[in-house]
């Protein structure tokens, strides 16, 4: 993982370290098995992690809906974030809607760029009858497509970071997201970069300065009026294995 992380949100690493779908280590019974022993230390993102094992069967557990609901309340009750979505999720949606959601969480957790990508759709904009907006999930998913070269996900960080959407205002990181997707080729990015340097935001020089500020007075670079991305014809991710663009599907035997 990046150390540009957008969100701290105490995140339990003896688990997730191995539900990280593109490292070598990925194995998702000995995350299980991690999970379980930081919920027994009460630790509330080992507790929510351990509660989409049971509820999805996966990692070598068996389906047990009241003890990852049981789990969810006391992560919730913690502070867990994560949890309190997740558990507002199971209670606003019917059954199908529920599986589907919790699959694709679950595949998001493990930082499947399919899947970040349409969690990012969903929460930025919110869908009526399945998700509420939130901004913050919505980063944080797509922080992991950012990380795996994914243009569009670069940019829209760097945006976010610049505007202070879901995230704080953080200049620093607005910079570095923005000159990744300029040098992945996205005029948005130079645009915006373009501008930063115009309102002097930024310090110091950069070989391609010039050409971001040129960029920002083109009205052949500028970005769109909505910046946000429309959610996409959602698809229930029920049959999807976790994979990355830049990385060979896991085998199912650690599933």
């Amino acid at each position: 993982m990046s150390d540009r992380s957008t969100v701290d949100y105490g995140a339990y690493m003896p688990a997730r370290r191995y539900m990280d779908c593109t490292s070598q280590e990925y194995d998702l019974k000995t995350a299980a098995s991690e999970a379980e022993k930081g919920s027994a230390e009460s630790d509330p993102d080992a507790q929510y992690l351990l509660a989409l094992f049971l509820l999805t069967g996966s990692g070598g557990c068996e389906v047990d809906e009241k003890t990852a609901m049981d789990l969810l309340e006391m992560a919730s009750a913690a502070g867990s974030k994560q949890a309190a979505i997740l558990k507002a999720e199971i209670s606003d949606n019917d059954p199908e809607d529920q599986k589907d959601m919790i699959r694709l969480r679950f595949l998001g957790e493990q930082r499947d760029t399919d899947a970040c990508s349409e969690l990012f759709s969903l929460y930025d904009v919110g869908k009526r009858g399945l998700v509420r907006k939130d901004h913050a999930e919505a980063i944080r998913f797509y922080t992991n497509c950012a990380e795996m070269d994914d243009v569009h996900a670069q940019d829209v960080i760097g945006f976010m970071y610049l505007m202070g959407k879901g995230v704080r205002k953080d200049l620093d990181n607005a910079m570095y997201w923005l000159r990744k997707a300029a040098d992945n080729g996205s005029s948005s990015a130079m645009y915006h970069l373009g501008q930063m340097y115009d309102q002097g935001l930024c310090t110091g020089k950069h070989p391609m300065q010039e050409t971001w500020m040129h960029s920002s007075h083109s009205p052949a670079y500028a970005p769109c009026p909505a910046r946000n991305t429309a959610t996409k014809g959602w698809l229930p991710p029920s049959s999807r294995r976790p994979h990355s663009r830049d990385t060979p599907r896991p085998s199912t035997s650690s599933a």
